[in-house]
């Protein structure tokens, strides 16, 4: 990768051991159908920040490895490899015939900056990479021992209790030494207990395995395995985890939370669809009712301070029934309309974005999965993994800022394991927890005395993690962050309106934990769980992981509702709080949330009439509300009480929905002009730090 100046780096030369791969790798049939979306549902009054994120993606085609894998490459053995063969005296894994299984190669140091790899350039732009550089930073000595030292000590203890051979332990001794220095991060050495287990068993495998954090190869030891999971690697040389329960690494859009059902995330199967709010008999009239009054307008009031509360500042929300739905409407009726009416909206932005511009913009999810596959490379970690990191961190997030704090997240966790807390971070935390608004901020002062004198690699806690890895960031990383670019390549840095690179900053302490959490998962359920309960973190997942999957899936956050009601809405408004589900009714034995099901539907109907995929249809159309309403514009009550009065004439008869749509968009078909700006990485002007 390259950097400005290559001298201020000291470059280190790490070995990369590949492993041989077997003959065959196990075929995967794609065919599982296109679904409409099978359930979901919310509850709750929607106080939200701005979600300006997600990018949303293109139209590659499938690649032929993605619909069945090929049947294998060759690749040299490594000592490494022949080591652990040779130790085996298990049986091999179940399932693993016919599957090749890998235990990871030694990991590649991660770079000292915070840098993009440029992929194709987008037609229109001149795209100027821009690479963050880290700040000086001190490092404890290559290669110490202390942390596989003490785990040895612990597997000692293990043989000694069950009379193992002295020769054994040591055998285990050098296998978790040797684990520690493949590990991608010093924390997947074995913890202490799991250490003496392993001695116990004179299991000298299952102590590799464990202590490289890595999938189990036959003849690993059982517990090992079931810990673990099983991960392959396809012919394109990336790893993925291979779990029949989970098809393609897909997680489940919908997550019942009643007892009676058991544990959502043990499947990826599950759909967040307008079925799924419709299979509730309790969901279905609640959703119908909220339908016949929507949208809201709100009026904010401020609250002075008294008797030591904070002044603060509230939202009357007012039903405007400009949806035309009659009182007497059925549910279904009411949702049909509510559908209509959505996709319509969709349609006409899609209709009034250029083609060429379209072409860009349908490729945003495809762009996030190329800059995935490339950072599933660079660390050798499954491809859902990364997904999850940088789904994980998207909540109220701009998909810019989203994809450079993945970046910073899985560089630090990777490449700074044996760092000391250093004096610059602790003077940042000082100052965090002394100007911190947060709630947690007593929490978070408990977090840092607690890790203030530990390295990443000795924390195995992921919120004290989350903690180091911030504070390692703010204290050693710039600020600054890059335009992100459809297809995937990046642009350069966004600036303020002053010309000066913008700032990224971190959302919650729980997000980061959340990709700390998914970037070391080792099986599936763990990632699924990461990605909580809400739909469109889970969309978001799945989108970033194979945008091409025939489930429908699609990612409806603050501009996706937008769209669809082609208002100028933010992450506070009533409306995005229901559409996104977190805020109105809910279902326990669906899962569905809000309306997310119904919206999702209408995207879904808009695509299929433009013969495109539902996540094609929602990124350029977010794309296109972006270019309709700016973030002023947004903020302005005079601006969106000019859309209001709008709407209101197609309320009262004045005005068709059509009519309507023309004023607020203004697209002429023959000119083909309209009031949508261009995206920056179109026009190639630079982008300018959004605060929506």
């Amino acid at each position: 990768m390259p950097v400005d100046n290559p001298s201020d780096y000291d470059v280190q030369e790490v070995d990369h051991d590949p492993f041989a791969v077997p003959e065959a790798f196990r075929d995967r049939n794609h065919d599982f159908g296109y679904r409409h979306g099978f359930a979901e549902g919310g509850d709750a009054e929607p106080q939200l920040e701005e979600v300006d994120h997600d990018p949303f993606p293109p139209e590659p085609a499938v690649q032929e490895s993605d619909i069945n894998r090929a049947k294998g490459f060759p690749e040299p053995r490594s000592p490494m490899h022949d080591r652990i063969a040779a130790a085996s005296q298990d049986e091999p894994a179940p399932g693993a015939e016919g599957r090749q299984i890998y235990v990871r190669p030694r990991a590649q140091p991660a770079p000292q900056i915070m840098g993009h790899v440029a992929a194709e350039q987008v037609p229109g732009q001149q795209i100027t990479p821009k690479y963050l550089e880290a700040k000086p930073q001190g490092s404890l000595s290559p290669g110490d021992p202390s942390l596989a030292e003490s785990v040895q000590q612990k597997v000692s203890e293990g043989a000694q209790q069950l009379g193992v051979p002295v020769e054994g332990a040591e055998r285990i001794g050098s296998a978790v030494r040797t684990g520690a220095e493949y590990a991608p991060i010093t924390s997947n050495i074995l913890s202490g207990d799991e250490a003496i287990r392993a001695g116990q068993r004179g299991d000298v495998l299952g102590a590799i395995t464990g202590a490289i954090g890595a999938a189990p190869i036959p003849g690993a030891g059982a517990a090992e395995r079931a810990g673990v999971g099983a991960i392959e690697r396809g012919a394109d040389g990336i790893l993925r985890h291979a779990d029949p329960a989970f098809q393609e690494g897909r997680i489940a859009t919908t997550t019942p939370w009643s007892k009676k059902l058991g544990d959502p995330h043990q499947s990826g199967e599950g759909t967040i669809g307008h079925d799924t709010i419709q299979a509730d008999e309790g969901l279905y009239p609640k959703t119908s009712d909220i339908i016949k009054e929507m949208p809201y307008t709100g009026v904010k009031t401020k609250v002075a301070a008294s008797e030591g509360k904070k002044a603060k500042t509230t939202t009357a929300w007012t039903p405007t029934g400009d949806l035309n739905i009659p009182a007497d409407a059925t549910p279904e009726e009411a949702h049909e309309a509510f559908i209509e009416h959505a996709k319509s909206n969709i349609l006409a932005l899609h209709d009034a974005v250029p083609e060429d511009i379209r072409q860009g913009s349908q490729q945003w999810y495809d762009g996030a999965n190329t800059i995935a596959k490339q950072r599933a490379q660079q660390y050798d970690r499954p491809l859902e993994n990364i997904a999850g990191v940088y789904a994980a961190l998207s909540p109220q997030m701009d998909w810019y800022k989203n994809a450079s704090l993945g970046d910073r997240v899985m560089a630090i966790s990777h490449g700074q394991g044996n760092m000391p807390f250093s004096p610059e971070m602790q003077k940042w935390a000082d100052d965090y927890l002394l100007n911190s608004s947060s709630e947690d901020v007593s929490k978070s002062r408990d977090i840092y005395n607690a890790i203030k004198d530990k390295p990443l690699g000795q924390l195995t806690n992921p919120l004290e993690r989350a903690h180091w890895i911030r504070a390692y960031d703010e204290a050693h990383n710039s600020r600054a962050y890059n335009l992100v670019n459809p297809n995937g390549s990046f642009g350069d840095t966004v600036k303020t309106k002053a010309g000066a690179d913008a700032g990224a900053g971190w959302g919650g302490m729980d997000t980061i934990a959340n990709a700390v959490k998914a970037f070391d998962a080792k099986d599936m359920p763990t990632i699924s769980r990461t990605m909580g309960s809400g739909h469109k973190v889970r969309n978001f997942y799945n989108n970033i992981l194979n945008p091409n999957a025939p489930t429908g899936d699609v990612t409806i956050d603050t501009h996706a509702i937008a769209a669809a009601l082609l208002r100028p809405l933010s992450g506070s408004d009533k409306d995005t709080g229901i559409g996104l589900g977190q805020g109105g009714p809910k279902a326990a034995l669906t899962g569905a949330q809000g309306l997310y099901g119904a919206y999702a539907e209408a995207y879904r109907r808009a695509a299929a009439e433009r013969e495109i995929l539902p996540r094609q249809m929602q990124s350029i159309t977010w794309e296109a509300i972006r270019g309709l309403y700016s973030p002023a514009e947004k903020r302005s009550a005079a601006f969106r009480r000019a859309i209001d009065e709008a709407w209101a004439k197609h309320r009262t008869g004045e005005m068709t929905q059509q009519e309507v749509q023309q004023h607020l968009i203004g697209f002429d078909p023959e000119k083909k002009t309209s009031k949508i700006r261009p995206p920056s990485w179109y026009t190639g002007a630079p982008e300018i730090e959004s605060a929506d």
